[in-house]
């Protein structure tokens, strides 16, 4: 049976660097934002961070652009589109393109 190398404890509770704390790999994908630390649990938690933070991003992106008027720029909805709630949907929609793009699951 093999046994992963995952660096070891990245914040060991005692000196002798044997018990508690994340490992170096869970630390890793915190900090990176890759949902590859060994513990599904984890892993989920760093997809949904992403997930939400590339459609905080888009809607942004959204509500900024000067020349649409309060509808949806990106057509996604129909031309009668409006409002914030239409806005979070597509931003949604727009980070969940993005994640498939990149070959997460969301």
């Amino acid at each position: 049976m093999s046994k992963v190398n995952d660096g070891g404890p990245a914040f060991p509770s005692n000196r002798d660097m044997r018990y508690g704390g994340m490992t170096l790999r869970q630390y890793a994908a915190i900090k990176l934002r890759v949902p590859n630390s060994g513990a599904d649990w984890l892993d989920e938690m760093i997809r949904t961070s992403l997930r939400d933070d590339l459609a905080a991003k888009a809607i942004v992106a959204i509500e900024t652009r000067g020349d649409n008027g309060g509808r949806d720029p990106s057509g996604f909805l129909g031309d009668g589109a409006t409002g914030s709630d239409e806005s979070a949907l597509v931003s949604y929609w727009i980070a969940d393109a993005m994640l498939d793009a990149r070959g997460e699951e969301k």
